[in-house]
């Protein structure tokens, strides 16, 4: 359905004790088009057994038609899983949850563990779905402006009128209250990223706490978590990060709503295996601390208008973010109505704080220190963990070969064959699935109204817009004449000038202030192409910040702080924000290889995808590393508080705000305040472009190797900027590619979790694929997919189903405080989106297979990568084998 929808968004999420199918689109007829299909997937699968081969496990000939061939596992999700779990992360999450609730559902792994899908059989796949997915076990929920009476209708009709009530049996029961904590140690494998591998030992302790239905309590917990981790001025911030003994919280601190009762967890990673008692000394001692001394009155109402603040905070998926906020609680009983009523329970919680000053106090000791139900989880890397995970799996196939007949083995080989047929037939027939077609498709787009002045020499974009009494605030710092020794460091300088202090105020105070008054304050790191010139892009910071409309003139105060005066010499501070932001940028390798490896194999073809290598990439991580090993970080401070003085001025700056229209005049008074407050001689230019003329591009291969089960693969070769004539057929030509070939190739025949192609507005054309098990028999599919381009495989039809997949992109809705940020940041006009809109329904076979041969023949300029493990079969002498340590 996504190629015969405008959909918005389309997905399926497994939580650990539900499965959400959500589903958006703006326009009605495609609505009722996706109600129908989604209600009929639901309830009334086909589940055939050669599906079910597929996507989930079987045992196959390593070869399919060669009987010699070793019998393998192989399976979409048995593949997915195990990269999942390759994420050390993640691994400890689901430790943590296993081990405090270890008596139902959650103790297992809602994914699958590898060793034990398996043990899963088809039949036994359809008895479950038989009573789990049952109107009786179902809950229906809409958001928007379409009429109700019809979705209920359509419901109705379509499903509870078909079934009889069954008790479904699907309660969870209360875990079981244990009456002295319990402690439990696990292993992982070892990361090669840390700066430290004597410090790999992860611990955490965790509490059992209220059942998620209780409202009130749930917000207390809530509150109470966050003035506990959150920021520099939170208890355990102050005590566990601070002294350096770790590189950051353990995953999943904080509190999980997520389960029947929800947890709260606290801990360190990067620790020295012998430091772990010093830690859960260290949590126990901060416990009493706040007990005793209560939380500050201001740090209260902080976190109160940080919550009251999200809810006004409206986003292009805001409908979505409620049901995904409602689904935990409203699938064990609780009263979605009253969940939605924020404003009433924050009225009940202050006035349970006035009644009784020590309420949070008293919280603190039943769900802390009187809290028998305690996890102590700690986790070591093993050098063995790899070896003995393939070793549990090799035993397991052999188990599960032994148990295998001569007529079974034979059954094996011939159901390989059977699904390697399948899979090589012809696409089903999908005419029967509804569908959209391009004259269902608006003709016409609005414009984003746009004014554009100077205030004290500096360009200002305004819009006027719905904001929620909100005020959005984006500025872009152009970093062109930055050395090119400080520019690797600028996402590290983005990352912690806003967390440093500023002028005679501390980080902490700073800190607090920005709670107070504002949605957050964050700089990033910026490269825009240029839209119309193949060679110019613009490398800059890009800063953002939201408040309410009474807060605006404090929120430009303290950025005009940290334009005059940003205190980067605390060399504490600065180690302990380091260490962080390795850990928050490493850890999400293991679920973003794909991003990793895409951005590895551009950064031989384009001085911009060099500098985004540099400043997003594996590049970045060894960057980070390498500072976070310095003993002393003397010359990083200078290093930083150089860029400051280069950059924080209003020499290079331009802004954009959005605010309603009766606020509008008194933000732009308070800009031009800002903007006389703070140095520099701004020249009012438009935005500085560059052309790197020493940049040579080049074909390379690489060969990464991370420990992690899986690969990640990508090829990228250059192509055209946005508003080339060609990219538009580009863009068609990637989504057809990714739908009616790659899809198949990838996932279905070859077993990763996804792949595809996609052209993207910097010019490049990628092809990629994510936890995958093979390497080089993937780019071999990547030269497929354009021989399949070139004999002009696809229909009319497959074309049109393209084309509408890419409107359902570019009429993605755009929430008010973000219209006009994609001009402002990237110099894509909506003009320039109309001409490209209009294209997208001119484009031709004939435009296919002409930028196919034009663009991506093999024997073009192209970067390719291979992230994931060491490769069992050697890679020939034109691969670069880099092993990232």
């Amino acid at each position: 359905m996504l190629n015969r929808s405008l959909a918005t968004f389309m997905n399926a999420f497994t939580a650990s004790d539900f499965t959400m199918y959500p589903f958006s689109t703006q326009n009605v007829k495609d609505f009722r088009n996706l109600l129908l299909v989604y209600l009929d997937a639901v309830f009334y699968p086909r589940l055939r057994q050669l599906d079910f081969l597929q996507e989930g496990w079987r045992l196959e000939h390593a070869v399919v038609d060669d009987r010699k061939s070793p019998v393998v596992f192989k399976g979409v999700v048995f593949n997915e899983m195990k990269g999942a779990l390759a994420d050390r992360d993640r691994l400890f999450a689901q430790h943590l949850q296993s081990h405090v609730l270890p008596s139902h559902t959650y103790s297992h792994i809602s994914g699958g563990d590898p060793l034990q899908i398996p043990d899963l059989t088809w039949q036994q796949l359809r008895r479950f779905h038989s009573t789990h997915y049952h109107p009786s076990n179902a809950w229906f929920y809409t958001y928007g402006d379409f009429a109700l009476d019809d979705h209920l209708k359509t419901i109705d009709e379509e499903i509870l009128k078909r079934f009889d009530r069954i008790e479904p049996k699907t309660f969870v029961p209360d875990e079981v209250r244990w009456h002295f904590p319990r402690e439990a140690r696990v292993t992982c494998r070892p990361d090669p990223l840390v700066p430290n591998p004597d410090k790999q030992t992860t611990v955490a302790v965790a509490y059992l706490l209220e059942n998620i239905t209780n409202m009130p309590e749930c917000l207390t917990l809530h509150v109470l978590s966050s003035l506990l981790v959150e920021g520099p001025n939170a208890p355990f911030y102050r005590s566990l990060l601070e002294p350096n003994i770790g590189s950051g919280f353990s995953p999943a601190t904080g509190y999980n709503n997520q389960t029947k009762e929800s947890i709260f967890s606290v801990g360190l990673q990067g620790i020295d295996c012998e430091d772990v008692g010093e830690v859960v000394a260290l949590i126990d001692k901060t416990i009493d601390d706040v007990i005793r001394d209560g939380f500050p009155k201001e740090r209260i109402e902080a976190v109160l208008h940080g919550i009251e603040l999200s809810f006004k905070h409206e986003t292009s998926n805001f409908g979505l973010g409620i049901i995904m906020g409602l689904a935990a609680a409203w699938n064990h009983g609780a009263d979605p109505i009253g969940m939605l009523q924020i404003n009433r329970q924050l009225g009940d919680f202050k006035e349970q704080l006035r009644r009784n000053p020590q309420f949070l106090t008293e919280k603190m000791k039943r769900y802390f220190r009187d809290n028998r139900h305690r996890l102590v989880l700690t986790m070591t890397p093993a050098e063995e963990f790899d070896a003995d995970a393939k070793t549990a799996e090799d035993r397991l196939l052999q188990h599960k070969l032994s148990e295998l007949g001569e007529s079974d083995r034979e059954n094996v080989y011939r159901q390989g064959l059977e699904l390697n047929e399948k899979q090589n037939e012809p696409e089903e027939d999908v005419s029967l699935l509804p569908t959209l077609t391009l004259s269902d498709i608006e003709r016409t787009v609005t414009f984003t109204d746009l004014e554009h002045a100077t205030i004290g020499g500096v360009r200002v974009q305004s819009s006027m817009q719905p904001t929620n009494g909100l005020i959005h605030f984006r500025g872009v710092i152009d970093c062109r004449d930055l050395s090119s020794k400080l520019k690797p460091l600028l996402p590290l300088f983005s990352q912690v000038v806003t967390k440093m202090g500023a002028g005679d105020v501390n980080y902490r105070r700073l800190a607090q202030r920005i709670e107070s008054k504002t949605g957050g304050i964050s700089m990033s790191t910026l490269i825009a192409e240029d839209p119309t010139h193949p060679d110019l892009f613009e490398e800059g910071l890009c800063l953002y910040s939201h408040c309410l409309e009474k807060n605006s003139e404090e929120m430009l105060a303290l950025w005009a702080e940290l334009f005059n005066g940003a205190n980067l010499s605390d060399v504490g501070r600065l180690r302990t924000l380091v260490s962080d932001v390795l850990v928050e940028t490493a850890s999400g390798l293991p679920d973003s290889g794909h991003s990793y490896a895409m951005t590895r194999a551009a950064s031989t073809l384009s001085p911009s995808s060099a500098l985004k290598e540099k400043f997003q990439g594996l590049e970045q991580i060894k960057t980070l590393k390498r500072l976070a090993k310095m003993d002393k970080l003397d010359i990083l401070v200078e290093q930083l508080q150089q860029i400051a003085q280069s950059l924080m001025t209003k020499d290079n700056l331009r802004i954009s705000v959005n605010a309603t229209d009766r606020y509008m005049p008194k933000v732009r008074e308070h800009l031009s305040g800002f903007l006389s407050s703070i140095r520099g001689n701004p020249a009012g230019s438009a935005p500085k472009t560059q052309q790197d003329e020493t940049f040579v591009s080049k074909d390379r291969k690489q060969h990464v190797q991370i420990q992690v089960p899986v690969n990640f693969v990508a090829r990228c070769v250059p192509t055209v900027r946005f508003c080339h004539s060609d990219f538009v057929s580009l863009r068609v030509l990637a989504r057809l590619i990714t739908t009616k070939f790659l899809h198949r190739e990838i996932r279905e025949k070859g077993g990763a979790y996804g792949g595809g192609a996609k052209a993207d507005s910097a010019g490049l054309f990628t092809f990629y694929s994510y936890r995958d098990p093979r390497s080089l028999e993937t780019l071999r599919t990547f030269d497929a997919a354009v021989e399949w381009v070139q004999r002009a495989a696809f229909s009319d039809r497959d074309l049109d189903e393209a084309k509408l997949s890419i409107f359902s992109e570019v009429d993605r809705p755009v929430a008010a405080g973000d219209k006009g940020s994609f001009q402002f940041l990237y110099g894509i006009t909506d003009q320039m989106k109309r001409d490209h809109r209009d294209g997208l329904r001119r484009v031709s076979r004939e435009d296919l297979l002409r930028v196919a041969a034009v663009y991506l023949r093999s024997t073009f300029l192209c970067g390719q990568v291979i992230l994931g493990p060491k490769s069992e079969s050697p890679l020939d002498e034109t691969w670069d084998t880099l092993e990232e340590d």
